[in-house]
């Protein structure tokens, strides 16, 4: 009996023993288990932690989760609680409700994470002076955790994007600029080498003006002409964009136009209105570096980029009449143009551009000095329409043409009349032929030194057409150009341009 207590005993002991074995061994793998979570808690990028139906941060979170959130001892921290000033007041409240559907069973889940309106948010942190200034942009994902059909608690991972945020925002910045470098790439396909270069060194003086113009601002007086002087380079930059159909590069000219007519409009004006300005001017100097390089690697295959002299012909006119179009708008006037007796195809090569400057200031100049609006034209039984026409000739020697129109010359009358006036009270006949021959001569000076030009008291400031037309005159004169106007019988008036074959500026 002994013999079988004492083989029972050494049979408990050895099973105890290996029972012991077995359990130290399982207390040491969970030991190891425990042990490499922990390491894993530390190590894992994304923060996981548990929410109850109250919204409450449970015990044992990832370590990831405070160094993301920039907060220690999270548990039982009411999480909505938490997104205080780190999310908009809209994100918080929308996540509120969020998390409440996350708890009812009786909703799809899949459907409800659509709601989740953290999962791509800024987060921001205090700084070190304590203002909520410092963003990362998080991510968190939340998932429903069943016991028995029933749902008893959230996890959620939160992680930061910001880096691929960044990446993100590059590739979209990357595309934007690469659709809009193609799209303006061809835009300008179809203008000649030469005439792009002739425009990028024309638009790079006028844009240095205006770079002068802002560096060195007049004083409070002369507020008014530095922004004439503004207005006068932007609208020659606009034609000269319009006459070689840059659309993109129209558009932003046009818009430091719209700043430049707001500081107009203001009855007060100080230094700190031409910021605006400032910014939509580092634009146009940006877009005109990217035409240089863009017009560098065109370089190499510009020779099979060639269009034909019947298209820039189509061009001219269609850019003509874009401007007149506007200008009628912006005048309350009704404009005609007439350009099927001007042949394009027959400019000389070396004066293409000239030729385009020179009719588009003789159109802008008519459209705003020598045209009326239809009310008044109807009261003095005229033809509410005005007329312009350009028509052109071509010589062994030199290239003609005429721009014709129709308008009162509401401001050559006056001068008229106060030459006449000025010879009846020296004695003189207003209707002798030598007076008239000189008065003639005496108008188209005056009329080609537009500063001189008398206006009426309710006319708007120059706009800067009067200066672009003296500008416009010596240009021509480089070249050895011409101009003479004629007053014709039938009340109409032409300008005729002459410009010489072979001149060099």
């Amino acid at each position: 009996m002994k013999s079988e207590n004492k083989s029972w005993e050494e049979s408990f002991k050895q099973a105890f023993s290996s029972f012991q074995t077995e359990l130290d061994g399982l207390h040491k793998e969970l030991e190891r288990e425990k042990e490499k979570n922990r390491s894993f808690s530390e190590i894992v990028s994304e923060g996981i932690f548990f929410l109850n139906s109250a919204f409450y941060i449970q015990q044992g979170y990832t370590q990831a989760l405070e160094t993301i959130i920039d907060e220690t001892d999270l548990t039982n921290i009411n999480f909505v609680d938490l997104l205080a000033h780190r999310v908009p007041d809209n994100v918080i409240q929308q996540t509120a409700e969020y998390l409440e559907f996350m708890f009812r069973s009786d909703l799809d889940e899949e459907t409800i994470n659509e709601l989740n309106q953290l999962e791509n948010i800024e987060f921001y942190y205090k700084d070190q002076w304590g203002f909520w200034t410092t963003t990362h942009f998080l991510s968190f994902r939340f998932k429903r955790v069943y016991e028995e059909d029933n749902i008893v608690a959230l996890i959620c991972s939160v992680r930061d994007i910001s880096r691929e945020e960044k990446l993100h925002h590059k590739l979209d910045e990357f595309e934007k600029n690469t659709k809009k470098q193609m799209e303006r790439l061809v835009n300008i396909l179809h203008v000649k080498p030469a005439l792009l270069q002739e425009f990028i060194q024309l638009i790079k003086r006028e844009l240095e003006v205006i770079n002068q113009l802002l560096k060195n601002p007049d004083n409070n007086n002369n507020y008014n002409k530095m922004i004439q002087s503004l207005q006068r380079s932007a609208r020659y930059i606009l034609n000269n964009a319009m006459l070689l159909d840059l659309k993109f590069f129209a558009a932003n000219t046009q818009e430091f136009l719209d700043e430049v007519d707001k500081l107009r409009s203001r009855k007060n004006i100080s230094g700190t209105d031409f910021v605006p300005l400032v910014l939509n001017f580092s634009e146009l100097r940006l877009m005109l570096e990217e035409i240089q390089e863009l017009t560098l690697r065109l370089e190499h295959f510009s020779s099979s980029i060639r269009t034909t002299r019947r298209y820039e012909s189509k061009l001219l006119m269609k850019s003509l009449g874009r401007m007149v179009d506007a200008l009628s708008t912006e005048t309350h006037k009704k404009i005609r143009l007439i350009h099927s007796g001007f042949d394009s195809l027959t400019i000389p090569y070396e004066h293409q551009q000239l030729v385009k400057e020179l009719l588009f200031s003789f159109t802008r100049f008519i459209i705003l000095y020598h045209s009326e609006t239809p009310e008044a034209r109807r009261s003095s039984n005229m033809n509410p329409e005005v007329t312009i026409e350009i028509s052109s000739s071509l010589s062994r020697k030199h290239f003609d043409f005429v721009v014709k129109h129709d308008g009162r010359l509401q401001s050559l009358e006056r001068i008229v009349q106060k030459k006449i006036d000025e010879t009846a009270d020296a004695g003189g006949s207003e209707y002798d032929s030598e007076i008239v021959s000189q008065l003639g001569t005496e108008i188209s000076q005056l009329f080609f030194t537009p500063v001189n030009l008398i206006k009426d008291e309710n006319d708007n400031e120059d706009d800067g057409s009067l200066v672009s037309m003296e500008l416009v005159k010596k240009k021509l004169a480089m070249y050895g150009g011409k101009t003479r106007i004629v007053f014709t019988s039938e009340l109409s008036t032409e300008y005729h341009i002459t410009i010489p074959f072979k001149s060099n500026p």
